[in-house]
């Protein structure tokens, strides 16, 4: 069994939106928690995890259509990426 913790922000309005910690034994894919997406506003997400003394992140960005490179890029950067390939 391996333990985790992990943080879902809402980096474009700074909220904590979900958080907490759990374990999961073997190789699986686990739901361990849903967050709820206004419909057609663009937001970015920040998800973090810590594992076997690792720490791990990535993001999510909704509402894709139409969207402005350079906010993408900002908010990337909010992320703490300060590189992204293909931009």
């Amino acid at each position: 069994s391996r333990s985790f913790t992990y943080t879902v922000k809402n980096v474009t309005d700074g909220r904590l939106v979900a958080s907490g910690s759990g374990s999961v034994d073997g190789n699986l894919n686990k739901q361990i928690t849903s967050v709820a997406i206004a419909e057609y506003k663009r937001e970015m997400y920040l998800i973090e995890w810590e594992t076997g003394g690792k720490k791990y992140k990535n993001h999510y960005c909704t509402n894709l259509l139409g969207i402005n490179g350079g906010e993408y890029l900002k908010d990337l950067h909010e992320c703490g990426f300060d590189e992204f390939e293909g931009f």
